[in-house]
């Protein structure tokens, strides 16, 4: 009886009479308990969550993690194929013919499905045997960029491949690069096409035709991210879409078409018209170049949308709703320096008629404003604006006042954050900055992206100086330095590789913060 007890406490203790519980015993596999496949935890995952790690890795370095061990021997085979026919490693380091069986190798060993297919558009003939694999059947994701060294011009422009376009029904991303649409593609057929699926749609630097496009777009009923960039053959677009929910676009550049009189002038952008688009949320109309086309651009109805520019003078004329209109005008101003003082004409955006305001709108940002109350102007539209991005780095003159008399919404209640790009630590520049610091009511957080060359820590002491106020509204306000050693001019620049990325995530309520930081 009393052995019994003894036996049944010591369970109850975890003591199984001095022997080691049975997880904790060493195995020949494990070496005693020592070895290095212990500390192993991701080879320890599921099958499934393995092949999602794979299936996202670079092409080169999926094929090389079945070196690893024996648990990742098939995972790159068993999983859903990556395939970066572009991707450097796998170019590095053979021929343009090597390269081509190297490819054709990794067809023949993995069975498929393909996840994500990219070509780097240069053989017509071998990219269309390769599209007729049925390792790519149910492809999900399909990337196609005419080599990167192609500048565009009309005439250089390579066509689509052939059977690209038989992917359709399962595809959920669509990235078109520097390809042309065949001539034989009319807007019928586009009207024809379907992608069921389809949920981004990236263009950028193609050459379409206006039917073609609006065709394209009416056979994507769940589409939700739009970009167009730089593409040329259409003079409007016009959207549409009760499903689309992020909407980039920016014109081709401005060429002298008339020293090249044989080159054939591409139809360009006009016209932007948002109609109707429930669901959008982001309107991103950005601009690579300073020497960007301009554009009209119209939103007619869009209930939902958060986050708005970089409204420039790349916009020769804005327009929400049915009573606010914004133009870009040249005006002549004063350029005063410690040198000199010259008059230099400028194209700026000035306000026309303010009488629809955007109350949804959270982010906004803004280009080619030159004093205190075309800022203000801006600032009225959007009565609960969060966030805003201001250009100065065309040169900003401290013109305008804040009426406490005529309150703005956003700075009595809701503007948080203030960036300035640009930023030189000039009077008018301070002008500026004290602006908001003595209006905005809750601002929390002021950033400020200048030259590197400036930011030094003794400059960034003297500007917090600078910017200490007696009647700020807010006193807890922080400031923030951000050294730009790309001197990028303009937000959303051509340092944005991919403007896709930035704008499709649902998670990114404010696509500008990466692009002021980075």
């Amino acid at each position: 009886m009393d052995e019994e007890a003894t036996r049944s406490r010591s369970r109850r203790e975890g003591d199984d009479g001095g022997h080691s519980p049975p997880e904790a015993e060493a195995s020949p596999e494990s070496g005693g308990g020592s070895s290095e496949d212990d500390l192993d935890l991701i080879s320890r995952l599921p099958d499934c969550i393995l092949g999602e790690i794979v299936t996202r890795l670079p092409t080169a370095d999926a094929v090389r993690i079945q070196l690893l061990s024996t648990r990742w021997r098939h995972a790159w085979s068993s999983s859903p194929l990556n395939l970066d026919i572009g991707d450097d490693k796998l170019r590095r380091f053979h021929s343009y013919r090597s390269h081509r069986r190297l490819v054709s190798a990794l067809l023949a060993v993995h069975p498929g499905p393909t996840r994500r297919l990219k070509l780097a558009h240069s053989d017509d003939r071998v990219y269309n045997r390769w599209l007729w694999d049925p390792a790519f059947n149910g492809l999900r994701e399909l990337e196609i960029d005419a080599d990167r060294s192609w500048w565009y011009t009309s005439s250089s422009t390579k066509p689509l491949p052939d059977r690209a376009l038989r992917f359709a029904p399962t595809l959920r991303v669509l990235k078109i690069g520097r390809v042309a649409f065949p001539s034989a593609f009319s807007s019928a057929a586009a009207s024809a096409l379907r992608f069921p699926r389809l949920e981004l749609l990236s263009f950028l630097r193609i050459d379409v035709s206006e039917g073609t496009l609006h065709g394209v777009l009416a056979g994507c009923p769940v589409l939700k991210t739009l970009v167009l960039n730089h593409c040329t053959g259409f003079a409007k677009v016009h959207i549409t879409s009760p499903t689309i929910t992020s909407f980039a676009i920016s014109a081709s550049q401005s060429h002298d078409y008339t020293a090249y009189p044989d080159e054939v002038v591409p139809v360009r952008l006009r016209q932007v018209v948002v109609e109707d688009a429930p669901l959008l949320e982001k309107l991103v109309p950005f601009r690579e170049e300073l020497n960007g086309r301009s554009f009209e651009l119209r939103v007619v109805n869009a209930p939902r949308l958060r986050v708005l520019g970089s409204l420039s003078m790349m916009i020769s004329k804005l327009e929400l709703g049915a009573a606010t209109v914004f133009n870009v005008t040249s005006r002549r101003v004063n350029h005063v320096t410690r040198e000199s003082a010259v008059q230099e004409k400028r194209s700026l955006m000035h306000a026309v008629m303010l009488a629809t305001t955007l109350p949804t709108v959270k982010v906004l940002a803004v280009e080619d404003v030159d004093c205190v109350h075309d800022v203000a102007n801006f600032l009225r539209c959007f009565p609960r604006l969060e966030k805003i991005y201001v250009s100065v780095s065309n040169g900003f003159r401290s013109v305008g006042s804040y009426e406490k008399l005529n309150p703005i919404q956003c700075l009595e209640h809701h503007l948080k954050m203030v960036a300035i790009s640009g930023y030189e630590g000039k009077r008018s520049h301070v002008k500026l900055a004290k602006f908001f610091l003595r209006s905005a009511r809750v601002l929390q957080l002021m950033k400020f992206r200048s030259c590197s060359i400036f930011v030094t820590k003794g400059w960034i002491v003297d500007q917090q100086r600078q910017l200490q106020v007696r009647n700020m509204a807010c006193h807890n306000v922080k400031f923030h330095f951000v050294p730009d050693s790309s001197y990028q001019d303009v937000y959303c620049g051509n340092y944005i590789e991919d403007m896709s990325l930035a704008i499709h995530d649902s998670s990114g309520d404010d696509p500008y913060h990466q692009w002021f930081e980075s």
